[in-house]
């Protein structure tokens, strides 16, 4: 008899410490698909005393667009509720009750939030919760965060088109592969300098560079090169 007492204390013990703890779940629709909304609940499986939370929603925006929220059935005494998106990839959705000693929710299956993604494009995606996620409870006095919480993610598959092959994508962020650059030979003609050199009878030969000087102007320089060059020599023979 003694022998089987000692049997049953330890099975308690050891099953203890596990039922302490409450999980936090994500229920998905039957199906998904690419171009449509849905819309997924996220659940307490067992809370005492429930006054608040602080969920913090993680998905890939490559493959999901948030779009709302609205209260779970089971806390829609919380009057203080609101939504942040400190990034891309994050929406925080908080909600607190205004008299935790009255309002406070305890049970099973505790419906918390309903939360509204498009879906943009197939394939599968996780879905899951920031670190900082935490369940709120008022313990008589004061209200406190829940302590051995489990914020458990799920998978979502979504029917449809997948992305482009071009697109790859890299956790929480999408690199998309840039097509190649073709390069284009320029027809544009080079910019020109030409020396003119004009020869003076009294005072020698002086020379000037006139920059950038293309196309039509190029060939009139070079004729008042030549043109300058054959009156010198006139001017030579006749002195």
């Amino acid at each position: 008899m003694l022998l089987r007492v000692g049997i049953i204390v330890v099975v308690v013990l050891m099953i203890a410490p596990a039922a302490l703890g409450e999980t936090v779940t994500i229920d998905l629709p039957g199906s998904i698909k690419a171009g449509s909304k849905f819309t997924v609940t996220v659940i307490a499986d067992q809370a005492s005393n429930l006054a608040g939370f602080d969920i913090f929603l993680k998905y890939n925006p490559t493959l999901l667009r948030y779009e709302g929220y609205s209260l779970g059935s089971d806390v829609q005494s919380f009057s203080i509720n609101y939504a942040v998106t400190p990034r891309e990839d994050t929406v925080e959705l908080a909600a607190l009750t205004s008299s935790p000693q009255s309002k406070s929710v305890s049970g099973t299956n505790i419906e918390l939030l309903r939360v509204t993604f498009t879906a943009l494009a197939g394939g599968e995606t996780p879905l899951g919760f920031g670190e900082k996620s935490k369940l709120i409870q008022y313990n008589g006095a004061q209200i406190v965060d829940y302590a051995n919480v489990d914020f458990l993610p799920v998978k979502v598959s979504i029917e449809g088109d997948k992305l482009p092959p071009e697109t790859a994508v890299t956790g929480e962020k999408t690199v998309t592969t840039a097509p190649p650059v073709t390069t284009t030979p320029s027809t544009t003609q080079p910019s020109l300098s030409v020396t003119k050199t004009v020869e003076k009878t009294t005072q020698g030969t002086e020379t000037q560079t006139q920059p950038g000087i293309p196309g039509f102007e190029l060939v009139l320089a070079v004729t008042g090169v030549v043109t300058a060059a054959i009156l010198g020599r006139k001017l030579q023979r006749l002195q």
